[in-house]
């Protein structure tokens, strides 16, 4: 085995963990995104229910 094949081995491999860094991130990206996108309707009801009642917040 020659050194331009060896050199060949370890800059694929190297290329290959990029590639599945990238598609890991991306997968764990769109994960947190539907996870958002479901949650979001009910951020808005947490952050109502989480005022504190008598603070001249709520509508007379």
């Amino acid at each position: 085995m020659s050194s331009a094949d060896h050199d060949s081995g370890g800059r694929n491999r190297l290329t290959a963990t990029w590639v599945e860094l990238a598609i890991r991130l991306g997968v764990l990206g769109l994960l947190l995104f539907l996870s958002f996108t479901l949650i979001r309707p009910f951020i808005t009801i947490a952050i109502w229910s989480a005022t504190p009642k008598g603070s001249g917040a709520e509508i007379a």
